[in-house]
């Protein structure tokens, strides 16, 4: 439809019809089954609500998604928009985010969102409640298994990555989806690290910190975003006039869909901020928040009192709905309110498989080696090997947001994926040794015993195996109830009962490779003491354990890069390695006591961002950089050789990292990360990895919040991690 025919359609709307296509229903309210991911009230005032409903969110069922439309052009001239949360892929399940942001490769990441989007548009779904950009500081929180971890730039990467890879070049067609970035704004920085909490943050963090990797989404043609939960400075976020308007309308030019997050709208009075649903509703139409999702504060008993009383006029409910139906015209909705629902017979088999083979090869690609002493992985092909621990026979390595919808593959055990590998011929063993968790232990939400009660049988058998291999392959980490929504922890150790038995292998092997599974960075400090190898696959998906075993046996090398520097104890979170300098940071003799630090642990992390071995050795050397001085309109250029010591040919993960010495009256961060390389390097061989500078990458919030670079002294790494300290110096004039 033009642009015109829009808005007399519009026009021909009731005000009923309107505001109808402002709210965002479960299927369960039409008595369709769904997913529910949030508090369901379902005393939702509406009437004949099929008749004028705008979205329905997580239904699945591609059936009856169609019978539903059909029942409501039946009433409406307005198709409805199917939303759900498509997190990690759809039929194929991908590494979770962290492993994502783990590859430092965007064109990967833009690739398993490209991949989502075909498979999961033909079954009926046109907007996916993703990419979550929010900067993730705490690993306490919960959600850190769904955002891209910890750093602006890195985060805004995968931000635009993302959302490219959803949307395509064209939302209208029938392989694309619209995308949601979320969460609008600051979700990941609760005080205390629990999920919905409150945020209190300065301007100036705010901006350099946390607001990038939105813009980037927005840059990106976007064509949704989301509200948070939290409040920003006492402010509910979903009703912050400085963010929704001052920033993200005016400010960033953002003309697609607000949405709230699940009843978000009707929590505005229920934390106290509002005296009534129908205040609630006006303050959401002056932050231009298009659609309620399931609160039931759209509705005519709230907004239409709202309107009546004059707080809420025609022309903003206009604004809102044009911008729903302008939505749905560019996903093609107009034209052919079916076109989505083809089901999976429009992927053939052989398509399937080149999924699964990205996924799988993101498994490797998403992995990060910590260690590795006496070169003990990969394992030889003949070995003996011991897989021990709980998740050996557990097929399901995706999260919550995965499990949520009935279409996705599952995958291999560990034996399974052990025996597809015709070229094996070591002696293979399996046991699980442990729970998951001291199953007497009060968890809310415990996983389920692997041993069936009989602890001292799978703990003597494991003991066994271990004594009789050449290598223990440690399979353990925290299990996927441990994290997601509303799980956050005060603890970020892996469970006891795991450390236990891990303390009881290494006391009759000391050979041991510890596969680590975590949507979070987790205190591996004791683990890093017995383990010779530890690989940080967090949760790799559908292709797990092929991917797994391709690194355990060198078919393929872990080659990941940490996203989160990992502590050392869970009391130094939020740890993050670009803080701004304090002014006590490094006094050293009869001073050093009043030096920022803590009595007890090192302030460093145990593995920092950007952290990452191989099963080769890069040796960096040469850094030098071409002028000493920068113009604001000229260019510099920082270089680095790195060869490749050892026998494999691998990738490097080269990062630059800068700097800023000093600002007028701020402080400034110790570094940060401004651009990256993924460099494939022969064994033996020798390259120069190269990286442009420019003023523009200079540039932050000043104290006054102006968007600035200032003339001075600056500092540039081309290094392997975060910590990597040799720089050269250079000048902006």
């Amino acid at each position: 439809m033009t642009k015109n025919e829009l808005k007399e359609l519009l026009n021909s709307l009731t005000l009923e019809e309107k505001i109808g296509q402002m709210f965002q229903a479960l299927p369960h309210i039409f008595g369709e089954q769904g997913a529910i991911t949030g508090i369901f009230d379902e005393k939702i005032e509406v009437d004949d609500l099929i008749s004028v409903v705008g979205s329905i969110l997580n239904m699945y069922d591609t059936e009856r998604m169609k019978n539903l439309q059909k029942q409501h052009l039946e009433k409406s001239k307005i198709p409805l928009i199917f939303m759900n949360d498509i997190i990690h892929g759809f039929n194929t399940i991908f590494p979770i985010s962290p492993a994502l942001a783990s590859t430092f490769d965007a064109e990967l990441i833009k690739e398993t969102a490209r991949i989502t989007a075909k498979e999961v548009a033909p079954f009926g779904v046109n907007a996916t409640y993703s990419p979550m950009v929010d900067i993730s500081r705490d690993a306490r929180w919960g959600r850190v298994c769904e955002g891209y971890g910890e750093d602006t730039y890195l985060s805004s990467v995968c931000a635009k990555a993302m959302v490219e890879g959803y949307q395509g070049d064209d939302l209208s067609a029938d392989d694309t989806i619209a995308a949601c970035v979320k969460h609008f704004a600051l979700y990941g920085a609760p005080y205390d690290g629990r999920d919905y909490n409150n945020v209190d943050m300065s301007e100036r963090m705010m901006r350099n910190d946390y607001l990038p990797p939105y813009k980037a989404a927005v840059d990106a043609k976007v064509a949704m975003i989301m509200t948070s939960f939290n409040t920003i400075n006492g402010v509910p976020a979903t009703i912050n006039k400085h963010t929704n308007i001052d920033i993200l309308r005016n400010e960033w030019g953002f003309d697609g869909v607000s949405i709230t997050d699940y009843g978000s709208g009707k929590a505005c009075y229920s934390a106290g901020v509002t005296e009534s649903h129908a205040e609630t509703a006006a303050l959401l139409i002056e932050n231009k928040v298009d659609i309620d999702m399931m609160s039931g504060v759209y509705g005519m008993k709230h907004l239409g009192k709202a309107i009546k009383n004059g707080d809420v006029s025609v022309e903003q409910i206009d604004d809102c709905v044009m911008r729903i139906l302008d939505l749905k015209n560019k996903l093609g909705l107009f034209e052919d309110p079916y076109r989505y629902f083809k089901g999976s017979a429009v992927i053939p088999e052989a398509e399937r498989a080149k999924h699964r083979a990205v996924a799988r090869k993101t498994v490797s690609e998403g992995s990060t080696l910590l260690k590795n002493d006496d070169k003990l992985l990969p394992i030889k092909k003949d070995a003996k090997v011991a897989f021990i621990g709980p998740f050996v026979y557990e097929n399901d390595l995706t999260t919550h947001w995965s499990q949520i919808h009935g279409e996705r593959e599952i995958g291999l055990n560990v034996k399974e994926a052990v025996e597809t590998f015709g070229e094996l011929t070591g002696e293979y063993s399996y046991s699980v040794g442990c729970p998951y968790i001291n199953m007497n232990e009060a968890y809310e939400d415990k996983p389920n015993d692997p041993c069936n009660g009989e602890y001292e049988k799978y703990e003597a058998e494991a003991i066994k195996n271990a004594e009789n291999a050449d290598v223990v392959v440690m399979l353990m980490g925290e299990p996927s109830v441990f994290f997601g929504e509303s799980r956050s922890r005060t603890d970020i150790t892996i469970p006891q009962v795991q450390m236990e038995l891990l303390k009881k292998i290494h006391a009759v092997n000391k050979n041991i490779a510890v596969i680590l599974f975590n949507g979070r960075p987790l205190v591996l400090t004791e683990l890093s003491e017995m383990a010779k190898s530890i690989i940080d696959v967090w949760y790799p998906g559908s292709q797990g354990y092929l991917g797994i075993c391709d690194m355990l046996f060198g078919y393929t090398s872990p080659s990941g890069r940490l996203p989160f520097c990992f502590p050392r104890k869970s009391g130094q979170v939020p740890l993050y390695y670009s803080n701004i300098l304090t002014g006590h940071d490094n006094y050293e003799g009869q001073f050093s006591k009043y030096t920022l630090r803590y009595i007890d642990t090192l302030n460093t992390p145990l593995y920092p961002f950007g952290f990452g071995l191989s099963y080769t050795d890069f040796e960096y050397s040469n850094l030098r950089i071409s002028s000493d001085k920068l113009t604001k309109d000229g260019t510099i250029t920082v270089s680095v050789d790195i060869e490749n010591k050892g026998e494999r040919s691998e990738s490097e993960t080269v990062q630059l990292y800068i700097k800023d010495e000093r600002a007028k009256l701020v402080s400034r961060p110790t570094k940060e990360l401004k651009g990256f390389k993924r460099v494939f390097i022969k064994a033996g061989e020798k390259k120069t990895v190269s990286f442009e500078i420019n003023e523009p990458m200079l540039r932050f919030y000043d104290k006054d919040c102006n968007f600035v670079s200032e003339k001075g002294k600056f500092h540039a790494f081309v290094a392997p991690h975060s910590y990597y300290e040799k720089s050269v110096e250079f000048e902006l004039i």
